[in-house]
């Protein structure tokens, strides 16, 4: 509501302070617009390693649209050591929740690795369950 000024003015401190308080009991929609907020610099200082904790707790809990941008981070190695397997395992539970973004970022990293680091992403996919901890690092990436 503050965030996009309906009914309200917009006041993106108090959307975030409400977004906060929602985010920390486990609302992973909330999260995921933390992580948002914290990617674009949206009336805070632009800050990676802070989005990449609100997006991997929305994520952790199957959220496509989270799974989605913590992929895309994992890809340009903001805010985390850059890993395309970790990328590309999260881009695959996306899509196969239907997320037609998470299809092409997994298709796309697909190009950037070996068929060793392909199997370990889809190994890395295929195991993983909501309330999972995202793994940080891989034994095929670099």
């Amino acid at each position: 509501m503050y965030f996009y000024g309906q009914g309200v003015s917009k006041d993106y401190q108090k959307a975030r302070d409400l977004y906060l308080l929602a985010a920390e009991q486990g609302n992973f929609e909330s999260q995921k617009m933390l992580g948002d907020i914290f990617y674009q610099g949206i009336g805070v200082a632009q800050n990676y390693e802070e989005s990449v904790k609100w997006y991997r707790l929305s994520a952790e809990q199957g959220y496509d649209l989270a799974q989605v941008m913590l992929s895309i981070l994992y890809g340009q190695g903001r805010g985390v050591k850059r890993n395309f397997v970790i990328a590309h395992m999260l881009a695959n539970l996306a899509a196969a929740q239907g997320n037609e973004n998470g299809r092409r970022l997994r298709d796309t990293s697909e190009r950037e690795l070996t068929f060793e680091q392909i199997a370990e992403a889809q190994m890395l996919s295929s195991e993983w369950q909501p309330g999972m901890t995202i793994p940080t690092e891989t034994s095929t990436w670099p």
